[in-house]
């Protein structure tokens, strides 16, 4: 399974057909993958040929398909116009780690509409490790319980308890996992 982050770089784009009859349109950008949206800065009076140069962060997993670009004409006093929209599918970036700024389709229903400049990285995060850490440690703590193995908590460390015997084979060490069977009297009854 996929997560990481992923980057997107939203150069520009060309060739927008504009919503605005009378003067330039604004157009932004609306940025979806799966149920995160972020909204670029608003391209004032640059018309069909919009640069932003900004960049967006995503948490994303392989679950997120596609990166989704709707574009949007900014009109003061009504609501805004729907220029057109670029749907950028994610697999390769996943795969490649990154993918250099590229030209993609921009469409309104079917119609095309210009073409939008994207570039896109990738940072994988590493999860499986934690849980493979998580996995192991189970597994043993497992195994040393059908073994019969107990942990023994650190005990109080006073060298002068221990007879010459005892002293010889040394204390038992903090944290020590002893089989149950070789527990004396002394550190059994510390449980």
């Amino acid at each position: 399974m996929v997560h990481g982050t992923l980057e997107v770089l939203l150069i520009g784009a060309k060739g927008l057909e504009n919503t605005d009859y009378l003067c330039n349109m604004d157009p932004y950008a609306i940025l979806k993958c799966r149920s995160q949206e972020q909204r670029s800065s608003i391209a004032s009076g640059k018309g069909s040929s919009p640069e932003w140069n900004e960049n967006f962060v995503f948490t994303v997993s392989d679950q997120a398909t596609d990166l989704v670009i709707k574009l949007m004409d900014s009109d003061s006093g009504t609501a805004d116009d729907f220029v057109g929209e670029a749907t950028i599918p994610l697999e390769a970036v996943y795969t490649e780690g990154s993918i250099p700024p590229t030209a993609y389709n921009v469409v309104k229903g079917e119609h095309y509409c210009g073409e939008i400049k994207v570039g896109l990285s990738f940072t994988r995060e590493v999860v499986f490790i934690a849980l493979s850490r998580v996995v192991v440690f189970f597994s043993e703590l497992e195994r040393m319980e059908r073994q019969s193995w107990v942990a023994v908590p650190p005990p109080a460390w006073k060298p002068q308890q221990f007879t010459t015997a005892e002293h010889t084979a040394g204390p038992p060490c903090p944290g020590l996992l002893l089989p149950r069977h070789k527990l004396s009297r002394r550190t059994s009854n510390m449980f």
